[in-house]
């Protein structure tokens, strides 16, 4: 689950589709895709189009269809992104709330973090990669200490505390609050604080606060990597049922309040750069706009792991997900994921397609997929 800086920086902030939306603009998108999945040899994918909350295109390819469930990977930091915006609405928690205090029942049960410094970290260091971690061992939450935890425990095993322990024994390489270094370990966290906070597991109360009000119905943590990639890369649900999520980032948002609203929007303290043009919101990067902002993000797992207790482990997956202040969304599904180069090329060959439809289908497939 790794953001890599050459190609974020282009980022723009089966059931097949019937034959009259498909002749109305669709065609060269679903070309264009087509193209990437045979180029860079991708066996399964789904793509996905919304333009102004009606889904306009839902497609799968090489068997898979688009109502089909997939791992989303890091598009799942959204939904934890999010589900910290709702408690901060409610009063449970703040943006500044020190890790001391939102993790303080953690750190009772289970031991202080090796840097004492990690206390002093705020919810939003948390949520924007300003905690003090980087990847320069691995990441530290998937690298050695998930190796550590599948040493001894099934992969489909609850993992939240187990990896939440090992990486609270690593130490951070700058204070809190003064660097962006993108890790699963801030997310991992994250989802901790929500069920302190909520007082209620991390799933049930994700469902409940940010996925039923928009219709979805039937999303999960992943039956196999859902247990160790939980808050940071664990959920499980279709194409049409994430572009529905991500109204939760609309300016009009049914789900988040105005200080999670207010948040998202401001890129003081969460620039991507010095730059200043992208900062790291609510699990989604953020491009501000003159009638809003664009948000997106990427997912990635490849891991292969193997021993007596779990035996060979191999996954190769990414998802793209993409909501501009325009009203055109998109989802991207594809197995084997390709090189983070490929990926780029995905993104600029999508949106090329999309920007270049002049006539949009006047229909709306939500209803198709249970979403009202």
């Amino acid at each position: 689950m790794r953001v890599t800086r050459r190609w974020l920086w282009a980022a723009l902030a089966g059931l097949l589709l019937p034959i009259t939306a498909q002749a109305q603009g669709m065609d060269a998108v679903d070309a264009a895709f087509q193209a990437w999945v045979t180029q860079h040899r991708v066996s399964h994918a789904v793509l996905a189009v919304a333009r102004n909350r009606r889904l306009v295109f839902a497609r799968g390819y090489g068997g898979i269809e688009p109502a089909a469930p997939v791992l989303l990977a890091s598009l799942s930091k959204a939904i934890t992104g999010a589900c910290v915006g709702t408690l901060v609405d409610a009063g449970k928690l703040g943006f500044d709330t020190p890790a001391g205090t939102a993790l303080a029942p953690f750190f009772q049960r289970h031991g202080e973090p090796a840097d004492p410094r990690l206390k002093q970290a705020t919810v939003a260091h948390l949520l924007a990669h300003r905690t003090g971690f980087d990847r320069g061992g691995g990441d530290p939450a998937t690298g050695p200490a998930l190796s550590d935890h599948l040493a001894s425990h099934p992969v489909r095993d609850p993992a939240m505390t187990s990896l939440a322990v090992r990486t609270l024994k690593q130490k951070l390489s700058e204070n809190p609050g003064q660097t962006y270094h993108y890790t699963n370990a801030t997310y991992l966290l994250l989802g901790v604080a929500i069920e302190i906070a909520s007082g209620r597991p991390y799933e049930d109360y994700c469902r409940d606060a940010v996925l039923r009000p928009f219709g979805i119905e039937g999303a999960r943590l992943d039956p196999v990597w859902g247990g160790v990639l939980s808050s940071f890369g664990g959920w499980r649900m279709s194409g049409p049922q994430y572009l529905r999520f991500m109204e939760a980032f609309a300016v009009d948002s049914k789900v988040l309040g105005a200080r999670a609203k207010a948040y998202l929007a401001e890129g003081e303290g969460k620039w991507f750069n010095d730059r200043r043009e992208i900062h790291y919101g609510l699990g989604t990067f953020v491009r501000p706009t003159a009638n809003g902002h664009n948000v997106w993000h990427s997912g990635a797992w490849v891991y292969r792991y193997s021993n007596t207790m779990n035996r060979n482990l191999n996954e190769s997956v990414g998802t793209y997900a993409v909501s501009l202040a325009n009203g055109t969304q998109w989802f991207a599904y594809y197995t084997p994921k390709p090189a983070d180069g490929q990926v780029l090329d995905l993104d600029r060959t999508v949106t090329r397609a999309l920007n270049a439809v002049t006539a949009w289908p006047d229909v709306d497939l939500y209803p198709q997929y249970g979403l009202r």
